[in-house]
Order: C-alpha cells, then structure tokens, then sequence
C-alpha cells in the first residue's frame, strides 16, 4: 500500500505568526520577475429583469429624461394626494353638519318634561270620567258550508288499483289482501 492510498486530506505546513529571518546572500533576496498577468476582459453579465428582459444601461440623455419624468410623477402625485384629502375633509363636514341637523330637529320635536306630565294628567282623568267601552261587536263567524248527502248508489264505483313500489322490497309493504 502506498501512502497517498491511505491519506485522507493533504496538510499544508502551518503558518506561523512570527516572520522567518530574511536570508542572508544577496542571491536569495534578488527578486524574482513575476509576470503580472494581463487581465481578461470578461464580458459584463447579461442582466435580465423578471419577465427575461435583457436590461441595457441608460445613456445620459436617457436617464435625464427618466429623471424629469419620474420628478413630474411625484409632483401630479403629490397634488392628487392633497386635493383628495380636501374633499375627505369637506364630505367629513358635510356629514357632521347632517347629524347636526338631525340631533337639532330631535330635540325641537322632543316634548319637555311639564308637557309630558300635563298630558299624562289628561289621559288620567279621561279614563276616570269614561265609562268603560261598549264592546265591540266582532263580526259573525263564517257558516260551514252544508255538505249534501249522495246515495251511495248514485255515486260511480272506485277502481281499485295495485301499487307497485320502486324501492327494494318494495312488495312487502303492499301486501295483496
């Protein structure tokens, strides 16, 4: 078995904090030229919105425009907000001043105390002085109408039938006699 069979994870030697001291000969400090590596221009990403539109920056002109548009949006806006909350206002009055009104002629139709008790005062001497009602006369009750009596000969004969049920045993309630 070799040992890259049995080895699970490769460990880097561990870095430490404290800094190695620098070496020595001048050949080991001389500077190696590192390649600095030209970037790649990368494409930039293709952004889309929800629906799969692709989304393209606005030019200057563009975005001024948009600007003016959504500040005059803000502005109608603003003013369509006030102008409502006017007219809530005013229907708020209105419908306070309607209550008003009706609390108003309420209590105008409203008796005071003293002619509630000189009204009651009159309904109780009326009913001292009156004389108990004649009763009143209802009217006849309706008379049965009178039924004729036919001869049994003259009436035709009744055709008996059989009944014949539908549901499941059905035939055990009409029983032939």
């Amino acid at each position: 078995m070799s040992d890259d069979e049995n080895l699970l994870f490769e460990v880097s030697q561990p870095q430490s904090d404290i800094e190695e001291s620098e070496p020595s000969s001048e050949e080991e400090t001389a500077p190696e030229p590192v390649e600095e590596p030209q970037p790649e221009v990368e494409p930039a990403p293709v952004k889309r919105t929800k629906t799969g539109r692709i989304k393209k920056k606005a030019s200057p002109k563009t975005r001024e425009r948009l600007r003016k548009q959504l500040a005059a949006g803000r502005a109608k806006s603003l003013e369509i907000r006030r102008r409502n909350k006017k007219l809530k206002e005013l229907d708020k009055r209105k419908k306070l001043d309607e209550e008003d009104k009706k609390l108003l002629e309420e209590l105008q139709d409203r008796k005071t105390n003293q002619e509630l008790r000189d009204e009651i005062k009159r309904l109780r001497e009326g009913m001292k002085t009156k004389e108990p009602e004649a009763k009143v006369e209802l009217p006849p009750k309706p008379q049965k109408s009178q039924t004729v009596a036919v001869p049994k000969e003259e009436l035709p004969p009744v055709v008996q039938r059989r009944i014949k049920s539908h549901l499941p045993y059905g035939h055990l309630f009409f029983k032939k006699k």
